[in-house]
């Protein structure tokens, strides 16, 4: 029985509404925790003693606290009480199946040093040292391998190191064009309609004429490899962190224009075709985009963050500032000149802190880029942690393909309930589920500037779980007017 598809919308007609209940949830988050603050300030000026910070076992820890943390929120002890000590391993295969990317293969693992429960940082910092290792390939062709190492607080200074290597193959990368002309419907030059649903739009591409397809009009190959070491310096006891970090990259593209590619006939039977022009060869072609042939993408990073969370990789309250800069430049040995700045602001907090976990969570961020953007890095969102990609996929906007939106500007603003539906022990392992329902909505522009039109809205619920307490893994389901996409990934969004 055919399953009835839901009433499609003109993006161009969306509603406002979206935006501006996302907007509000950050501001209120904000506010509490600003709200928090203020009443703690003001119990201690009445001279009402504030509860205690920790249990009497951890007060020699807490004194012996560096002056450098002073101001960090200590964790709660509802996790407290289930911090693992020393070292530990999470991990899990990679094993599923992709409707793009076909059968998926492999393996990803977080290995953990805690330190001991006296140790002064251990009430505030959520791990000491974490090695994060990934190795996933698929049958049609995508291949990710990473080694990630964070240690905050490194040798006992006020720095934290964070670098990564990776190496990836993707023959599966989106371009739907770039900015206010990437928010309408989705087009191909093989007909004069525009699709709104991603599965119909995909399926016209894929039809042979003559001999020819568009089946990969919108995609193109990347061979990525790379390795990035950023470097903070905690300031104003543990609440601002200052970065400096420095990325050495390249990229090799191959466009499928003339390329043999899979194809269906007029009968349905699959055939092999020629690709006509894709999307990079006609924007390359036009003068429209930079670094068809790939490349160095080199760059510094400077960021600066007010970080106020009580849990880095889960937090229950607290907020989020980064402001982030990215300078691209031929003197580091990058093929491009350009530049990228980030500023996000999120707000976390537990609705229901005397009992279950409710916590509410919402995120804003606006993006800008100038000068020689190379057209594979125009999808990038920059972050004090590692970038992400976006506008659309499992991070950013949920319910669109990846890279469904890219520009020379972006917004977004995501918004979410995770509710803790228990937690218990087993095989000495601690795990906590979670339920989550979310909303994210966002757009990119032409130039820098803001719009309140054409804002493109996904939503969804997912499930996720805590593995002793900072592996938290995430199943998110998520629609929009265009598909519907289940994400797998290592994190809350955000």
């Amino acid at each position: 029985m055919t399953r009835p598809r839901p009433t499609r919308l003109d993006p161009s007609r969306r509603a406002s509404k979206p935006l501006i209940t996302v907007a509000c949830l950050v501001a209120v988050l904000v506010f509490a925790d600003v709200a928090r603050a203020t009443n703690d300030s003001a119990a201690e000026a009445s001279g009402v003693e504030p509860a205690p910070a920790a249990p009497e076992a951890t007060v020699a820890a807490e004194r012996a606290r560096p002056d450098f943390i002073r101001n960090r929120a200590y964790l709660p002890e509802f996790l407290l009480k289930d911090k693992k000590e020393g070292w530990y391993v999470t991990g899990f295969p990679a094993i599923g199946w992709d409707d793009e990317e076909g059968f998926v293969l492999g393996a990803m693992a977080e290995v953990y040093d805690n330190g001991s429960r006296d140790d002064a940082f251990f009430r505030s910092t959520s791990y000491r040292k974490r090695i994060s290792i990934a190795a996933t390939s698929t049958t049609e062709g995508v291949q990710d391998y990473g080694v990630a190492l964070d240690a905050p607080y490194l040798d006992d200074s006020p720095y934290r190191l964070r670098t990564r290597v990776y190496y990836g193959q993707n023959p599966l990368n989106n371009y739907f064009g770039r900015g206010d002309e990437a928010m309408g419907l989705l087009r191909f030059p093989g007909s004069e309609k525009g699709y709104v649903d991603y599965d119909e739009y995909e399926a016209a591409t894929r039809v042979a004429v003559d001999g020819e397809t568009y089946a990969r009009y919108a995609q193109f190959l990347t061979r990525e490899l790379g390795g990035i070491v950023m470097v903070e310096r905690d300031l104003a006891g543990g609440l601002v962190r200052p970065l400096i970090g420095l990325r050495v990259w390249h990229s090799d593209i191959l466009d499928y224009t003339g390329q043999k590619v899979d194809a269906i006939d007029s009968s349905g039977q699959k055939v092999e075709a020629i690709e006509r022009p894709t999307r990079i060869r006609e924007d390359h072609d036009a003068g429209r985009l930079t670094g068809f042939d790939g490349g160095f993408d080199n760059y510094v990073k400077l960021g600066i963050s007010v970080d106020t969370r009580d849990f880095e990789p889960d937090p229950n309250e607290g907020i989020l500032g980064q402001l982030t800069a990215e300078l691209a430049t031929k003197a580091l040995g990058s093929d491009f000149d350009y530049q990228r700045v980030t500023t996000s602001l999120a707000g976390f907090h537990d609705l229901a802190p005397c009992g279950e976990r409710v916590v509410l969570a919402g995120r804003a961020l606006y993006s800008m880029q100038f000068g020689e953007v190379p057209f594979f890095a125009d999808n990038t969102l920059a972050f004090n942690t590692f970038d992400i990609t976006g506008l659309g996929g499992g991070r950013t906007l949920r319910g669109f393909k990846r890279d469904r939106f890219v520009g020379d500007s972006g917004a977004l603003l995501d918004g979410e309930v995770r509710w803790s539906l228990t937690e218990f022990e087993k095989w000495d392992q601690h795990f906590r589920p979670m339920l989550a329902g979310f909303v994210d909505t966002g757009r990119v522009f032409d130039g820098v500037g803001f719009s309140l039109r054409k804002w493109r809205v996904g939503y969804g619920v997912g499930f996720r779980f805590a593995w002793n307490l900072a592996t938290v893994v995430s199943f998110d389901y998520g629609r929009s007017e265009e598909s519907d996409i289940l994400y797998m990934a290592f994190g809350h969004q955000f």
